[in-house]
């Protein structure tokens, strides 16, 4: 048996342990804050502010982790005027 973030995974599990760690690791508290970081890493700045943290975490908890609407929240034009008002924005060709 495995011990995984304070679950037990009997022994045996086999290909059936993957798919329940990948819950486990999608229904984590920390996950949408996490993901939602690094998206706005990608797309916007270096380093994204916590009030557009929030709102990532907020638009991910009301879509129940829909990734295409969290997209548009951090692509959104309050995100994208304060990335572009702020210190080191990303510059993206359209390609990426």
């Amino acid at each position: 048996s495995k011990l995984v973030l304070g679950h037990v995974l009997r022994a045996g599990g086999g290909e059936s342990d993957g798919d329940t760690l990948i819950v486990l690791l999608a229904d984590h508290p920390s996950t949408p804050r996490h993901v939602g970081r690094k998206l706005a890493r990608w797309l916007l700045r270096y380093e994204p502010s916590e009030s557009l943290v929030d709102a990532i975490v907020a638009r991910w908890q009301a879509t129940d982790g829909e990734i295409a609407a969290v997209v548009r929240e951090i692509l959104s034009t309050q995100w994208l005027l304060e990335a572009q008002l702020g210190t080191h924005p990303k510059l993206r060709r359209p390609f990426h």
